[in-house]
């Protein structure tokens, strides 16, 4: 066979060989750009006046072998080199996509009008609403939610649209998509859930926007002009498409395949903040005119009250000082939570003139029969305007009022240990804006109900003659807080650095509650008792606050004695190290059915990978079960027994008493997804360049011409300078696997969860 001169054309025409010329498949939205050059005379003659429009690129090489590149496009001229040669640049179809607008709305959500609510859990006061969502009609692909094969479909339908040649087909083609559709309500595992994604962008970009929703999925211009989009993870695909390669023309370009299973991690170790639900416990005791220090390492809460005096010297117990906490003098600002009888005893030393003691004496006797202001400012400054003193002393009762009973601080010893604390429980309430239920108290209160309110519990009992109700929602005996539904408060947080926070009592929405009181009422002898409206009692029952009897009881007063129970969730802070952190170890044989295609990660022996997920996208959650256990896994695991916060933590991932909530519908499939991700980068792969003729598939008319496989970066087609012209074609493997998403590997549900997807239909 006699060997021909090699030629290129563009359009029919010839061009200059004076350096090489080279055409480049490669990947992405952005148009491959080349220059070339004819003589000045044949630019005027033959290709002038053809800018715009498409033209085929010809190169027939010394065989006879004809490679054809169709649809491209001479854009502008650029300077040259000389007075005699035009030079030229050429790109493909992509280069008119940014001229396109695309206006695209894809499954917007809305609030559907429909709310829902915790009613199983919580009483009415407590209760939380959530709206249900539900998507915009015209945000839908018919009567379906639109997943993202369809929308890449859909834009690529916008910017190309059918053949100029009228053949009614569009000038795209979906070769495959990296990742199985394992079933699912919606068959979108492999790719992302669509949701409230809005385009108002050039097309280019909205095809990138949209490619993104489909990991490892990669778009080109193949020879024939058609955009394709294929699998760029498949790793067999590259193998087939190397094998089949003619034999390297020259040394220096060369591919191998990496064994990459010395490096590979044999597991994968995946890290997640723990949030763990705590009970904590208040009493207070007001007969007793001593009490001993608190137990330091206990869950114990105190009740705190914000100072208002531009100096208050008080004496409180602090579980930091020493071995066993220890009773500490300071002078504080205004502003600062104290303890609330050490508070109350400092201002007892500073009272204005005439004023009752500031004890618990005054405020149980006046709290309820609303003269606290009175007795508390003395009779020196009653009557006077408002000034210094008088601003103080009120000051001081307001913050009396607001606090008793009502604003607690956390065990410092314990807050020393945490990093942060949440108003709220583990149990999603719904998953799609994230809501959780709310912080649970249990408690002792009294309810002072409306005109109505009485007369609504007269018509359910005529016997009920008593105008409160003393209310509990205490656990009873050895009941667990997780058997008794809470009480109407609601837990906010006032300072989670201190572990200070306050409830709030709420009254029921149907007006028949006035206030409540935070405590149970007693009578004179500290008996239970309530108001009645039946005057044969009054000799027996106090008739209402501020009225005395000369025999019998009078008053009604606050009981000397109260108890709380909360819960709210914690994040541990020790020790300061990765113990501190659930864990979920994933084996990489166990992940391996995740691929569509094989994808050698499997029977590596490297080190094993630790990785740690950001709390805003997932987190191990713990819910309060047993409370003896738990009790004592809280101590463990904030390590209260030691001086040292590194000797705390728990290295199983069960917590005795506990039960991680979201392990087997969210961890379980998060850390495989996850595992996967991280493993991607180390498999096994085709790396380098070769460089070989024009395979023999390329020139075959029925072949489809030239493709990209897997993680190919691209293919360039190359004619040498004269006077060798020589043709030939680089095949380049990045040897870097194409990541692909965890949340498109992991499972739909979880999936959801997760990213917060609406769901749709049935689902």
């Amino acid at each position: 066979m006699t060997a021909q001169k090699p030629t290129v054309s563009l359009g029919g025409v010839p061009l200059g060989g004076v350096g090489p010329i080279a055409w480049k498949f490669q990947t992405g939205v952005q148009p491959y750009v080349a220059t070339y050059h004819v003589h000045n005379s044949v630019w005027e003659a033959r290709l002038k006046h053809r800018m715009g429009g498409k033209l085929d690129l010809v190169v027939t090489d010394s065989r006879g072998v004809k490679t054809t590149v169709r649809d491209l496009y001479i854009l502008h001229t650029i300077p040259g080199d000389g007075p005699k040669r035009t030079w030229f640049v050429v790109a493909d179809r992509r280069w008119r996509w940014p001229y396109k607008l695309i206006a695209r709305d894809y499954n917007v959500t809305k609030r559907s009008g429909n709310r829902t609510i915790d009613k199983d859990t919580v009483p009415v006061e407590a209760r939380v609403t959530v709206d249900e969502y539900t998507y915009k009609p015209y945000s839908l692909n018919g009567n379906n939610r639109w997943k993202p094969e369809d929308a890449v479909k859909d834009i690529l339908e916008l910017m190309e649209g059918k053949d100029a040649s009228g053949s009614g087909v569009a000038k795209y083609n979906i070769d495959s998509f990296p990742l199985e559709s394992f079933g699912g309500a919606t068959g979108e595992d492999g790719q992302f859930t669509l949701q409230n994604v809005i385009l108002r962008d050039q097309s280019d970009i909205a095809l990138n926007r949209l490619l993104s929703y489909i990991p490892g999925a990669s778009v080109y211009v193949d020879s024939e002009g058609v955009v394709q989009i294929f699998d760029g993870t498949d790793l067999d695909a590259v193998d087939s498409y190397y094998a089949a390669l003619p034999p390297n023309t020259w040394d220096g370009n060369k591919a191998e395949f990496i064994d990459r299973a010395k490096i590979r991690p044999k597991k994968v170790r995946v890290h997640y903040q723990r949030e763990v639900e705590m009970v904590l416990e208040y009493e207070d005791d007001y007969v007793g005119s001593t009490s001993a220090n608190p137990v330091h390492t206990d869950p114990f809460v105190e009740n705190v009250c914000a100072t208002t005096d531009p100096e208050t010297t008080i004496t409180e117990f602090d579980p930091e000082v020493g071995a066993e906490g220890a009773s500490v003098d300071k002078t504080v600002p205004p502003g600062t939570y104290v303890n609330f009888k050490s508070w109350l005893t400092a201002m007892d030393d500073v009272k204005p003139t005439g004023s009752l003691k500031w004890n618990f004496d005054t405020i149980q006797t006046f709290w309820i029969e609303g003269d606290l202001e009175g007795r508390l400012t003395g009779t020196n400054l009653r009557g006077k305007e408002d000034g210094p003193d008088t601003s103080n002393v009120i000051s001081s009762i307001s913050s009396l009022r607001k606090h008793f009973r009502q604003t607690f601080r956390i065990n410092r010893r314990f807050m020393e240990r945490i990093r942060d604390i949440k108003a709220q429980r583990v149990a999603l309430l719904d998953p799609i804006t994230g809501a959780r239920g709310p912080a649970a108290v249990w408690g002792e209160y009294t309810i002072i109900p409306t005109k109505k309110g009485k007369m609504v519990a007269s018509r359910a009992n005529p016997d009920k003659a008593g105008t409160y109700y003393m209310a509990t929602s205490l656990p009873q005996g050895e009941q667990s807080v997780t058997k008794k539904d809470p009480g109407p408060h609601a837990l906010t947080i006032v300072d989670a650095d201190q572990g200070i926070f306050r409830i709030d009592a709420m009254a029921s929405p149907y007006g028949d509650i006035d206030s409540i009181v935070p405590s149970h009422v007693v009578d004179i002898q500290n008996n239970v008792t309530v108001p009645s409206r039946n005057l044969t009692d009054q000799d027996d029952k106090p008739m209402g606050c501020g009225m005395r009897l000369v025999h019998g009881v009078n008053e009604c007063l606050l009981a000397p004695t109260t108890e709380y129970k909360f819960m709210v969730t914690i994040v541990p802070g020790a020790p300061n190290n990765k113990n501190q952190f659930h864990v979920e170890e994933v084996e990489a044989d166990s992940i391996k059915d995740l691929f569509r295609h094989e994808f050698r990660i499997q029977d590596g022996v490297g080190p094993e990978l630790d990785v740690f997920i950001s709390p805003a996208e997932a987190t191990a959650r713990f819910a309060w079960q047993k409370d003896d256990l738990a009790r004592k896994t809280i101590g463990e695991l904030l390590g209260l027994n030691s001086d040292d916060p590194n000797d705390a933590g728990i290295t199983e991932q069960e917590l005795d008493g506990f039960l991680c909530v979201n392990q087997q519908v969210e961890l379980y499939g998060h850390s495989r997804s996850v595992a996967a991700e991280m493993l991607a980068a180390y498999a096994d792969n085709v790396q380098g360049s070769v460089s070989t003729i024009v395979p023999p598939g390329w020139a075959q008319p029925d072949s489809g011409g030239m493709k990209l496989k897997g993680n190919m970066s691209g293919s360039t087609l190359q004619v040498a300078a004269a006077p060798s012209a020589k043709v030939s074609v680089t095949h380049e493997f990045p040897g870097q696997q194409k990541p692909i998403s965890r949340l498109a590997l992991m499972p739909e549900s979880v999936r959801h969860l997760v990213l917060g997807i609406v769901p749709f239909g049935k689902e």
